[in-house]
């Protein structure tokens, strides 16, 4: 299976299905008592977009586009997401059900131990 790290936008080519994969902290203006003076507190995580596949459209005017590919919003495009909040957090959108398929791709410990016992290693 492929390895999700997470990436900054930019990284992604138009075309590319991609998923969110970090939640993003949303603040609201709040004046300190303690201190007297106004601070960015935390209102909200925004999970939007996780897990959810999108067709990169590109970013503009501090925009990221998107279009739908699933569900009742397929094929809509959508500009929900902007930049200064949501530019970290994206990787390429996996299939839930290829997972056992890209799983096998990769030796499990009883292949590993297959291969070693049959390596002539004399």
């Amino acid at each position: 299976m492929e390895k999700q790290t997470p990436k900054h936008i930019s990284e992604f080519k138009k075309g590319d299905l991609i998923t969110g994969v970090a939640p993003v902290q949303i603040y609201h203006k709040q004046i300190n008592d303690n201190l007297g003076i106004e601070i960015d507190a935390p209102a909200h995580q925004d999970n939007s977009g996780i897990g959810e596949p999108f067709k990169f459209l590109g970013v503009a005017n501090g925009t990221i586009y998107l279009e739908y590919t699933n569900g009742n919003f397929k094929g809509m495009k959508t500009d929900y997401f902007k930049l200064y909040s949501h530019e970290n957090g994206w990787v390429k959108y996996i299939n839930p059900e290829t997972i056992d398929e890209q799983k096998e791709k990769f030796p499990n410990r009883k292949n590993i131990e297959d291969i070693l016992k049959n390596l002539n290693l004399n």
